[in-house]
Formats: structure tokens, C-alpha cells, sequence
């Protein structure tokens, strides 16, 4: 059992303090984003709310929530411990300047999460040292270390990938819709990708090879494979996804 607080109850904040409430955690969070903060007191008898400085107070991990247009003004003169732990979902605000608002703490660490952390299979990104987030999160989240700061950017721009992957399965379904009816097509497209992320959960493999077993010689995959190509898509997504990690 450890004592954890959040800064900022947003979306984001309220998926972990629901992962993290039913392993017996004592959690404070902030009054910032009311109705979140409310359902979670409610749902759980050891979360409760206090103002920022009393969560910093009654935390040994704090995890930072907040718009990063707030940051400075809300850390700015909270009374942080040396043997604090800070774990910042903040995307955008430096480990340099954590290390200013948060002082004299020392151990910060940024923290990459989606709001499936609630249920498990969320990949966590974090920098510089993940042993903490991992105690907390694994086994139901899986966590990766990178390797520099700026890493997590290019992380964080890869997640524009489940978006892409949406926006081409609602073209694709709408597509065959136009042919067997809208609500056949999301059936059959649904099972058809859950189906196949099914395989390739139980032997993961690289993307590649899935799209090699599919896309051989004279089928309909590969046809398609190179239509992308030829149309230039590929180069259309990387480019984008450079463009995001700026």
C-alpha cells in the first residue's frame, strides 16, 4: 500500500486512481476537475480530496495531471519533499523544468499513459526510470523505458496511429456498407480486425509479418498493399507522424 496523490483529476487522472483505488492505495487528489473528483470519492472510500498543497502534503508519490498551460501556477510554491516521487503525465513540460517547480525533489519521472490504463493493456511510456510505475501499473499495463527524453515525443505522436487506424476502418465499413448494409459491415469489419489483433496478441510477432502472411502473391492484400503504396499514403503517414513529434 503506498500513499499516492494526483494534481489535476481530469479523464486521464480519474483511469489510474480507478486502476489503482481497488489495490488498497491511499489516494488525495485535487479539487481541479469537480465532477471527476466527486465520482471517484464516492466510488472509493480511500480516495479523498484536499487543495494542492494537502495532497503534496499526505503523498510519497504525486503524480502531476494538470493542462500544461497551468502548470507553473499551480506547483509554483507547494511545499515538495526530497523524498518525494514525481510522476508527470504532462505532455510538453520538461523534465528540466519539473525539476525547477517540483524542487527540492529530485526523483521525476514523465509518464506516457492512455485512459485504457483503467482496464489493462495500456502501453506505458516513461523516462527516465520506470521501476515505480511499473509496481503500480504492471502486470495489467505493460511499461517501456526509453531511452531519452525526447523519445516520449515520437511515443506520444504514435498514438495518432489508433486515430489513422479508425479513420480507415470507418472508410472501409462505410464502403462495404453502401453494398450489405451499414450494420452488417461494422459486424463483419469488427470481427474481422478483433479477430486478427486476437492472433496476433497470442503470438505477437512484428506488424510486418502479419501483413506478409496476408499480403502474398496474386491476392486481393497484396493488390491493396501496393495501391497504398502507389498512391503515396505511406509516405503521407510517416511524414505526419514526424510532423507530431515536433
Amino acid at each position: 500500500m503506498s500513499r499516492l496523490g494526483f494534481i489535476g483529476t481530469g479523464h486521464m487522472a480519474g483511469a489510474m486512481v480507478r486502476h489503482l483505488a481497488p489495490k488498497d492505495h491511499e489516494i488525495t487528489i485535487t479539487h481541479r476537475g469537480a465532477h471527476v473528483a466527486q465520482a471517484l470519492t464516492s466510488e472509493f472510500p480511500k480516495v479523498k480530496m484536499g487543495n494542492a498543497t494537502e495532497v503534496v502534503e499526505d503523498s510519497d508519490t504525486l503524480f502531476l495531471c494538470l493542462r500544461p498551460n497551468a502548470a507553473s501556477e499551480v506547483l509554483n510554491g507547494l511545499p515538495f519533499r526530497k523524498d518525494q516521487h514525481i510522476i508527470s503525465v504532462m505532455a510538453g513540460v520538461s523534465f528540466d523544468s519539473l525539476m525547477e517547480l517540483c524542487a527540492p525533489a529530485e526523483n521525476i519521472t514523465l509518464m506516457l499513459p492512455m485512459e485504457l490504463i483503467q482496464s489493462g493493456g495500456c502501453p506505458i511510456v516513461v523516462w527516465p526510470e520506470a521501476d515505480a510505475v511499473k509496481t503500480l501499473f504492471e502486470p495489467e499495463n505493460g511499461v517501456f523505458k526509453v531511452d531519452r527524453e525526447t523519445d516520449l515525443s515520437a511515443c506520444f505522436a504514435a498514438t495518432t496511429l489508433v486515430s489513422a487506424i479508425a479513420e480507415t476502418l470507418d472508410i472501409g465499413t462505410d464502403w462495404l456498407g453502401e453494398r450489405i448494409g451499414p450494420d452488417t459491415a461494422q459486424t463483419f469489419v469488427g470481427q474481422l480486425v478483433t479477430g486478427m489483433l486476437r492472433i496476433h496478441a497470442h503470438e505477437p510477432s512484428r506488424f510486418a509479418a502479419l501483413r506478409d502472411s496476408l499480403a502474398t502473391p496474386g491476392t486481393l492484400n497484396l493488390a491493396m498493399v501496393e495501391a497504398l503504396r502507389e498512391l503515396g499514403l505511406n509516405d503521407a503517414l510517416r511524414s505526419s507522424l514526424t510532423d507530431l513529434e515536433r
